[in-house]
Order: structure tokens, then C-alpha cells, then sequence
């Protein structure tokens, strides 16, 4: 079954009538990247990582909550709000140290959005569901900056994919993978073991399969990105169905700007350039490290780690995502 056309952005829609784009995958699979040339594009809008999509809870839980619950949940955030506090990650930072849950949106994202507590109050409080809220949301800043389409990216939305396709019947899904022999080393530089680095990228990265025969779901290996971006690009804006005008303009740096407010998030943090020229040489990186420390991380690609999709060793997870042996 082929998708249908993600329909233009009516500002004059009920909230939530829009559907959206949501990008998830592993950190360091290439998120932050697809991101910022998605900000390239004349009419597509992606900003900061909301960490807004990935919480399952919301979309069940916040139809039902009361309007001092909502209030509650502007002011303070999920603290004292036991029916829709997300569950912490399924992988740890460190062995046994579980990754607590974001909180609501934060005020400074708030603010760098120019979204006031009066709009985001009268939105929370007004809305039917939690995707009204959201797109909602979303779709107001997409509109501020005259974009007629959206999309977000925040790495663990990958965890909420199946909730987000059900939100809407035209909302999509993108899922970036990489090799996780390169992924590992980067998630290392945030403070993680190698074990729980091995364990993340096989729980984030097989999210995909259960929904890997679905219509609205594309699978985006950051390798084909990096090194065939003009084929890779139409690739992925035939699936959005969104024109894609100039492909120049994607792939030029200087060629847009996005706006302020978009540079926040990963960016800021991991200090990735919105205007970085596509580097080919991002891909296969492992293969220059030095053999004694691939030694150590073939181990753990070797043991089984329990994850959503079954239990698989992350070198068959390397295998089912097409990526070379070892030794090729």
C-alpha cells in the first residue's frame, strides 16, 4: 500500500487535523544530520528535540487527565503526575543505573521557540487528546516560520513509533541506523560503558523490525546518507511525498539558514553544525580504530541483549541491517 500525499498545513485546521513527521533511531545514527537538512527545505520545519512523541504514556494517558492535572502538567511536569510519568529508558547510561525520564518540555525550549505558558496553557487545556496538544504545538512553530509540513527528531522516539502511527492515518515515521561500530565510540564521549552502549544501539536500533513491512515506516542507513545524499534525499522526500524543488538547496550549506530557535537541542549540545557540509568520511569510521580496542567491543557484540523486538546479539543485528563482517 502506497501512502497518500502528506496533505499542506492549514492554519485554520482544528488542531491536531495535521498529521506529522516523526525521526527516531539510535543517538549518533545520523538524526541531528537528517534534521538539519530537513531545516534546509523551503517548506519542512524541524526544530529541537521536544522529547515530546517518544513518551507512550502521553498518548494513551492525557486525554483523561483533569484540567488541574493539566495545569500540573505545564507547571511541574510529570513529577506528580503518576498516570502519564514516562517509564525510564530500557537501557542504562552505566550497568544497573537506570536513565530516568525527561521532564516536560523545558521552559528555556519554551522560550527559544517562542512559545509563551499562556499559549501552551490554553493549547494543553483546550485540547482533545494528546495529539491535538502536540500537533498542535509543533504545527503552530511550523507555521511561525511559514513551514507547511513538520517533523521531530529526538533519537528515542524510535521507542514510540507504533503510538505515533496510530495518532494519525497519514503520520510517518523515519528510522536512521548506523553501524553500530561507530556508534559505540560516540556514546562512549557521553559517558556510557561499552556494554550499555552495545545495549542501546541494539534496543533503539531494532525498534524498526516489528515495523518493517509498514507503509508509512522508512528505514534511513546513515552510511547511504553520507555517501549518496542526492539519491538518498529523494529517497526519502518520494516517501514523504513532499516536493522537493532544489535539491541544491539541501545539500548546499550556505544556501539556508534555519531559523534560531532550530538550533537548539542536539546541536547545541554535541556541537553539530547546521550549516556542516555532508562528510563521507563519517561512514566507517571503526575501521581505522586500533585492533586491540575492537577486540574488546567484538565481545560484546557477541553476547545476546533482551530487546523489544527478541533477544539477538548486536552482530546479528548487524547482519539484519545489511552492514559487513568483521573481517570483510
Amino acid at each position: 500500500m502506497t501512502p497518500s500525499p502528506l496533505p499542506s498545513l492549514d492554519p485554520s485546521a482544528a488542531p491536531g487535523h495535521q498529521p506529522g513527521i516523526l525521526v527516531g533511531g539510535c543517538g549518533s545514527s545520523g538524526t541531528t544530520l537528517l534534521r538539519h537538512l530537513f531545516d534546509r527545505h523551503p517548506d519542512l520545519y524541524c526544530g529541537p528535540e521536544w522529547y515530546l512523541f517518544c513518551h507512550r504514556k502521553l498518548y494513551a494517558g492525557f486525554a483523561a487527565l483533569s484540567e488541574d492535572q493539566r495545569r500540573l502538567l505545564v507547571t511541574t511536569g510529570f513529577r506528580k503526575l503518576p498516570e502519564v510519568r514516562p517509564d525510564p529508558m530500557p537501557w542504562h547510561k552505566q550497568p544497573g543505573v537506570a536513565v530516568p525520564a525527561n521532564a516536560f518540555f523545558s521552559p528555556k525550549l519554551r522560550a527559544d521557540s517562542g512559545i509563551d505558558d499562556e499559549f501552551l496553557l490554553e493549547l494543553v487545556l483546550g485540547a482533545a487528546d494528546f495529539w491535538a496538544f502536540a500537533n498542535g504545538l509543533v504545527g503552530e512553530i511550523a507555521r511561525r516560520q511559514g513551514k507547511a509540513y513538520w517533523a521531530e527528531k529526538t533519537p528515542i522516539n524510535c521507542h514510540a513509533y507504533a503510538e505515533f502511527l496510530a495518532a494519525h492515518p497519514e503520520n510517518r515515521c523515519l528510522h536512521l541506523v548506523r553501524d553500530g561500530r561507530d556508534v559505540v565510540p560516540s556514546l562512549l564521549k557521553r559517558g556510557f560503558a561499552v556494554s550499555c552502549a552495545v545495549d542501546r544501539w541494539v534496543m533503539d536500533s531494532t525498534c524498526y523490525l516489528p515495523l518493517a513491512r509498514h507503509p508509512r515506516v522508512l528505514l534511513v542507513r546513515f552510511e547511504d546518507l553520507v555517501e549518496h545524499p542526492a539519491p538518498e534525499l529523494e529517497r526519502i522526500f518520494g516517501f514523504l511525498q513532499i516536493p522537493l524543488r532544489d535539491l541544491r538547496v539541501l545539500l548546499n550549506p550556505s544556501a539556508a539558514k534555519p531559523a534560531a530557535s532550530a538550533r537548539q537541542g542536539a546541536a547545541a549540545v554535541w556541537d553539530a553544525s547546521p550549516e556542516a557540509p555532508i562528510d563521507p568520511a563519517m561512514a566507517w569510521k571503526w575501521r581505522q580504530r586500533k585492533p586491540e580496542s575492537l577486540r574488546e567491543w567484538r565481545a560484546e557484540f557477541a553476547r545476546p541483549v533482551a530487546a523489544s523486538a527478541g533477544e539477538r546479539s548486536a552482530d546479528q543485528v548487524l547482519r539484519e541491517f545489511g552492514y559487513p563482517d568483521w573481517d570483510a
